[in-house]
C-alpha cells in the first residue's frame, strides 16, 4: 500500500474511525490514540481491498477490534478512572446522543449497531466484512433493537 494510499484513506475515513473509537471508549484521547493505532495496522497489514466499501469496512472492523481488545486489558490493568478526566464539548448534541446510547449496548452489539445505522451497512455485509455468521449479526442486531428500544422507552417498530 503507497503513502498516498494511507493518507487518502486516513482523510476519508478518520472521522468515521474515531467515531467508532468513541463509541467503544468513551473519552477523546483514547479515542485519538486508537485511530492512530487502526492506522498504523493499516500501514503494517496492507490489505488490498476490491472497492470503496471494503475499505471502510475493514477500518471500522480493526477499530471494533482494537476497541475491545484495550479495554479488556484495561479490565485487568486497571491504572486510573478515564472517566474523571474532562471532555471535550460536543458540537453535536444528537450524534453525542446517539454515541451515548450506542456505548450503553452490550460490546458484542455495538459494532453492529455503529455498522448498520452510522455507515450504511447491511448485515450480510456486515457478516462478510466481520467474519461473523450471517445468523450472529442479526441476532445480535435484533438484541441491540430490543435494548435501544428499553432505553427509549419502548418505541413501535417502524
Amino acid at each position: 500500500m503507497t503513502e498516498q494510499n494511507i493518507e487518502r484513506l486516513f482523510a476519508q475515513y478518520a472521522d468515521t474511525v474515531y467515531r467508532v473509537c468513541r463509541a467503544y471508549l468513551g473519552n477523546a484521547a483514547d479515542s485519538e490514540d486508537a485511530v492512530q493505532e487502526v492506522f498504523l495496522r493499516l500501514m503494517r497489514k496492507s490489505p488490498s481491498f476490491d472497492n470503496e466499501s471494503d475499505e471502510r469496512g475493514w477500518l471500522i472492523v480493526t477499530a471494533c477490534n482494537y476497541c475491545k481488545s484495550l479495554l479488556r486489558w484495561k479490565k485487568r490493568h486497571p491504572l486510573t478512572d478515564t472517566n474523571a478526566l474532562p471532555e471535550q464539548a460536543c458540537v453535536d448534541e444528537y450524534r453525542a446522543e446517539l454515541l451515548e446510547l450506542i456505548m450503553s449496548l452490550p460490546d458484542h452489539c455495538k459494532q453492529v449497531v455503529y455498522m448498520h445505522c452510522c455507515e450504511g451497512y447491511s448485515l450480510a455485509d456486515i457478516a462478510r466484512l466481520s467474519g461473523i455468521k450471517p445468523s450472529t449479526v442479526r441476532v445480535r442486531w435484533l438484541h441491540a433493537r430490543r435494548r435501544l428500544q428499553e432505553l427509549l422507552g419502548g418505541m413501535e417498530d417502524e
